[in-house]
């Protein structure tokens, strides 16, 4: 099977560029559309990312994955950020981004005659959270396949906002390139305004868009406790816990080979979105 990869740019309205990629069969008909959205400090080429899309795409899946317009990512080889543009990035222009994305990918030409109309949605980590926060509001959203997401967008302590806001802004290290990144307070201002602590919990209870939740026993940056939450508000949702791994599985930003664990994940996600019982 000859997978097809098409690339393509979208111009936001604060003239940054959404990046994605598209991948499904030469041959393929009616398929289900489903769309990554990456991490907090991840970009469409991170990792697992374009090898779990191009999983999908050999299993009659049509699968775009794509940089939000603010990630910052200047050069995806080496993992550099322009500093500047990702410290303005906020989580409503996430919102905004994936919602460009979702409309782009429904009307674009290429896909009319080998999509069937269907939209899932994946997000790993803070992607997970951007892609609840979009579901709640698009009603033709099949599916939601959350890996190791984030129950809450405020995660920061009473001390660190005080501090965030007096200094403007909160600094942090990429731990793979030790580049030091920062997020001005209007990152900060956003969440408070807008994504109070229970409303991901929230729209899931209300919803009826089944869920999968993946989620690693042994993640340090989002703590399990986070997607028991997630699987206990939703109205229809599944816990995979992932045993013995963290945040990324047991993979690198650098993607050399896969593993068992990752491969699972996969296979589950390919059976989830394709089912119809659900």
């Amino acid at each position: 099977m000859k997978i097809i990869k098409s690339t393509h740019k979208i111009i936001t309205e604060k003239s940054h560029t959404i990046n994605l990629d598209i991948r499904y069969p030469d041959s393929g008909k009616d398929m289900p559309i489903a769309i990554f959205s990456h991490g907090f400090k991840g970009y469409k080429d991170w990792g697992f990312i374009p090898h779990y899309c191009n999983s999908l795409a050999e299993h009659s899946i049509i699968a775009v994955n794509f940089d939000f317009s603010m990630n910052g990512i200047s050069d995806p080889d080496s993992g550099l950020v322009d500093a500047e543009i990702f410290g303005n990035n906020t989580v409503s222009q996430e919102i905004s981004d994936l919602n460009q994305v979702i409309d782009f990918v429904t009307k674009l030409a290429e896909l009319k005659n080998i999509s069937n109309g269907g939209i899932n949605l994946i997000g790993h980590s803070l992607g997970g959270a951007i892609s609840i926060l979009v579901a709640k509001n698009k009603k033709y959203i099949n599916k939601i396949i959350l890996l190791a997401s984030i129950s809450n967008c405020n995660r920061y302590t009473k001390r660190q906002s005080a501090e965030w806001k007096k200094l403007g802004k909160l600094q942090f290290e990429i731990y793979e390139t030790k580049q030091k990144l920062y997020l001005n307070r209007s990152f900060l201002d956003d969440i408070e305004a807008n994504y109070p602590p229970s409303c991901l919990c929230d729209i899931l209870g209300e919803q009826q868009t089944p869920v999968l939740i993946f989620h690693g026993t042994e993640d340090l940056s989002v703590r399990i406790v986070e997607g028991k939450q997630l699987q206990r508000a939703a109205k229809s949702a599944d816990l995979i816990s992932i045993h013995n791994t963290g945040h990324s599985f047991g993979i690198t930003s650098k993607f050399s080979v896969t593993n068992d664990k990752l491969e699972y994940i996969i296979n589950e996600s390919i059976k989830f979105i394709q089912s119809t019982n659900v």
